[in-house]
């Protein structure tokens, strides 16, 4: 029955064959976000060079994002007090070059989605950092929240904090993706990403390392997942793990990506879609395979560094940046969960499959189509593969890797996995707009 519920959850979210052209409604994010326009401009004031006041949170997003833009040239943080508490915000841009290569022109937009969100992510730490250390009450604030079993899922984990730092580094797992934007050129293009931190976001997920997703339940963190796939600021192949504390339940996300190259010609544009949808299944499959035999690389960054470095040029940058802004205790945190689920999934009777590489019995496997490829002929494949395991983490030991204490692991049983093998000038429109839903907070 259990897997009855997440198979029709998981059918719901993502229709097989459809067409990429995802709306945000289709995917409601933790983020409740809504209209990007201001509705309430006379309620917005600017009191310091980091804060907006505002009556509505989402007034005051888009009020902040619209000063990071203008003042700051898409590169900055805000803070922004509304009556009911505080969110924080923080956009980043990267630039990319146009070739007469579209295959090239779409892998160096990919990469620059990417590292705007890595960028983004690192004005985030800067911004509350600096945020906290001036303002006390704001602290001790947040400090409330993040111990609030009751209305943040890092309650979950019994925080223990002393210093600014590590009240950032535990609100940093409450972020989530807010707008993309791609300003398009014909000789060169700028992208633009925002993330947020909200009440909501903090209580809806908590990402305790790039690749592991802890949530309230599995529906949100299948949306948020979905949602950075589309907004192109996940790798083009790679994975997360959604761990749901509160009812031990599981659920192992893959994505692989791959470009439909353009074609004049009808059948061979066919054929291009077809090879693409084949190659985003079997990266998606093989990173699913990868994740199960307890990757750590994978459990602790989220995507397949392999194979991102042997398909997708332009792409050493990101690694590195990812790489270096990921902290030690997400890192032995992800190392400890990969460890004690490889342990257990080792004895579950789908492992053999697992070991020889092969997609467990159940793994459900979804394709959808950049917009572009219908459109224009060309653009993104993605495929996405979900398998929930039937075995439970024990708590206490993620517990203790996330207060930084020792932890005791019994070594899994060791099985090595077979790898799987696997135009025009034109600049197309990369994701632009909203990564949230139209509801308010």
């Amino acid at each position: 029955m259990r897997k009855l519920v997440l198979a029709l959850l998981f059918a719901m979210i993502l229709v097989s064959g459809v067409t990429f052209a995802i709306t945000v409604d289709d995917f409601l994010p933790p983020v409740q976000g809504g209209s990007a326009e201001l509705t309430e401009t006379a309620s917005l004031t600017r009191s310091t060079d980091d804060e907006v006041i505002a009556n509505e949170l989402q007034d005051g997003f888009n009020y902040a994002t619209k000063l990071i833009w203008e003042e700051q040239l898409g590169d900055g943080f805000r803070a922004v007090v509304f009556p009911s508490g505080t969110g924080y915000i923080a956009g980043a841009t990267s630039n990319y070059s146009v070739y007469e290569n579209i295959n090239a022109t779409l892998i160096a937009k990919r990469s620059a989605y990417m590292t705007a969100y890595y960028l983004a992510k690192g004005y985030l730490a800067q911004g509350l950092n600096g945020y906290f250390t001036r303002k006390k009450e704001a602290l001790e604030s947040s400090l409330v929240s993040l111990d609030d079993s009751e209305k943040n899922i890092g309650g979950f984990y019994e925080y223990q904090f002393e210093k600014v730092e590590q009240v950032v580094e535990a609100m940093l797992r409450g972020y989530v993706t807010y707008e993309v934007r791609d300003m398009a050129g014909e000789t060169s293009g700028k992208v633009y990403v925002s993330i947020v931190i909200s009440p909501k976001t903090l209580a809806a997920v908590n990402q305790l390392s790039d690749g592991i997703v802890s949530a309230a339940d599995l529906e949100t963190s299948l949306q948020f997942i979905l949602n950075d796939i589309e907004a192109g600021v996940v790798p083009p192949v790679g994975g997360k793990v959604i761990y749901v504390p509160e009812t031990g339940a599981m659920a192992i996300v893959a994505f692989g990506s791959a470009i439909s190259r353009h074609s004049t010609n009808e059948v061979l544009s066919n054929e291009y879609r077809k090879a693409a949808i084949e190659a985003a299944r079997m990266r998606a499959t093989q990173s699913l395979v990868d994740i199960l035999n307890g990757d750590k690389n994978i459990w602790k960054s989220g995507f397949e560094e392999k194979t991102l470095r042997a398909e997708f040029e332009n792409m050493d940058e990101v690694i590195a940046m990812a790489d270096e802004m990921r902290s030690a205790r997400s890192n032995t945190t992800a190392e400890t969960m990969s460890s004690e689920f490889l342990n257990l999934f080792s004895r579950d009777k789908n492992y053999e499959s697992v070991s020889s590489g092969l997609v467990p019995p159940g793994t459900m496997i979804k394709v959808a189509l950049d917009k572009s490829v219908e459109q224009n002929g060309y653009g993104w494949v993605f495929a996405i593969a979900v398998y929930y395991p039937e075995l439970e983490l024990p708590m206490q030991q993620i517990v203790d890797a996330l207060e930084g204490k020792p932890v005791a692991i019994e070594e899994p049983v060791q099985n090595e996995s077979t790898d799987g093998n696997g135009g025009p000038s034109e600049n197309p429109q990369g994701p632009s707009g909203p990564v949230s839903s139209d509801d308010k907070y």
